[in-house]
């Protein structure tokens, strides 16, 4: 069975896969749909990592040409969790010897004191949650690979849970985020059979892919500044509540 952490590891491998071939076969056609995320076309803004400068689509389909394996394309994952833009650079030694890109190698973790890059998103309440709008209060984002068995059960937020309450009783303002690969029906019913402790905001993989997060569970604390406070992977989320202050 595929651990937590691989299987995200294996998502953002196969990620990096499908962008690829994808930009191969834009040799042979003019625009192609690659997912609900995006298409590679003629409008797509597509830039070099090296220069920072912004690539012509038919220097973009020379470089792919052939089934050349030299060059990756990696989506820029904006704060609505959808694809804004590429960015071509060239493998790594390792990633030529392995066939694929390795996209962990693009998505970085944030850090710890540093201010979270803005996002917004839709919770299967049918709310918007804005970074921005939530400034002033304590933001929890956790992160789950799905809210079904195997991966989810009536045990998995049951730390989660807790931390919430003590935030209650404490009369501090935290708002609970889930982010997870599962659809929207699924997020409702996870809402109606589990205590989540969390709002599921479902089919945000690509947040997952921008916070550079590869293990399920995994809690990002945010401050009411806005920054970064803790970061928590696949352990209890109970230590958290040291820096819950009013």
């Amino acid at each position: 069975m595929i651990s937590r952490g691989s299987f995200l590891i294996l998502l953002l491998l196969f990620y990096g896969l499908a962008h690829t071939a994808v930009a191969q076969s834009s040799l042979q056609r003019s625009t192609r749909r690659i997912s609900s995320q995006g298409t590679i076309d003629r409008n797509t803004k597509i830039y070099d990592k090296e220069t920072g400068m912004q690539i012509p689509f038919e220097e973009f389909s020379r470089m792919f040409e052939g089934g050349s394996k030299e060059y990756s394309a990696i989506p820029q994952i904006d704060e609505y969790g959808q694809v804004s833009f590429y960015v071509v650079r060239k493998k790594t030694k390792e990633e030529l010897e392995l066939g694929q890109a390795n996209l962990l190698n693009d998505y970085k973790k944030p850090e710890v004191g540093q201010v979270l890059s803005p996002f917004v998103m839709q919770g299967a309440d049918d709310q918007t949650y804005s970074s921005s709008q939530l400034r002033g209060s304590y933001i929890l984002l956790s992160f789950w690979q799905n809210l079904e068995p195997p991966f989810f059960s009536a045990d998995s937020a049951k730390d989660l849970v807790e931390l919430i309450g003590i935030a209650k009783a404490k009369h501090i303002k935290l708002v609970s985020l889930g982010i997870t690969m599962s659809s929207m029906p699924e997020g409702y019913a996870a809402m109606n059979e589990f205590k989540l402790g969390f709002v599921p905001i479902p089919e945000a993989r690509n947040f997952m892919i921008k916070y550079g997060l590869s293990i399920s569970p995994s809690y990002l604390l945010i401050g009411p500044e806005g920054t970064l406070l803790a970061l928590i992977e696949n352990n209890s989320p109970l230590p958290l509540q040291k820096y819950l202050r009013k």
